[in-house]
């Protein structure tokens, strides 16, 4: 399941969009969920740069929105990723992340024009989430940085370590 998100909605339901560097603190909380679900994800920011931008990060693609005449903004690419991936040969379920209505509605109109269904999840409840898996890990400190092991980051060194000495 590859899951496209409206970053600005995002960033906006967890209230970063004040902050400094909102995007980079966003991707580092998706990037730490990613780590527990290994979905494939898309985030798509607003950029104030004519040319925008695209890259890959730790398993996330990052696309910043180009500023000209056919990009609006983010949602505009939004809406052309949903429509191309519906369309792909590799497809294997598509989820989009946002609260915004004119995304929700034309994500509807693709649906009903297609065999394939693009599922919604709304920002708000999917900050929720991060919200409470980064409660958990604050909460639990058997967890590790990435909340998947019952070991603490020393302890896997030190497995990490009598391994390669015993296969040296």
């Amino acid at each position: 399941m590859k899951y496209i998100i409206d970053a600005n909605n995002l960033a906006g339901k967890l209230d970063l969009l004040g902050e400094e560097n909102f995007d980079k603190l966003l991707i580092k909380r998706i990037r730490c969920y990613n780590k527990i679900k290994k979905k494939k994800i898309v985030l798509v920011f607003d950029s104030l740069d004519f040319m925008g931008d695209k890259f890959e990060d730790d398993g996330l693609t990052i696309i910043y929105t180009p500023r000209d005449n056919f990009y609006n903004g983010a949602d505009d690419k939004v809406v052309e990723i949903l429509k191309n991936e519906i369309k792909s040969k590799d497809w294997e379920g598509l989820t989009s992340v946002t609260d915004d209505v004119e995304i929700i509605q034309k994500i509807e109109k693709i649906n009903l024009n297609n065999e394939k269904e693009i599922r919604i999840i709304k920002a708000s409840d999917f900050a929720q989430t991060l919200k409470d898996l980064k409660n958990l890990n604050k909460d639990d400190k058997s967890l590790n940085d990435y909340g998947v092991s019952g070991l603490t980051n020393d302890a896997l060194e030190n497995i990490t370590d009598e391994f390669l000495n015993i296969w040296k």
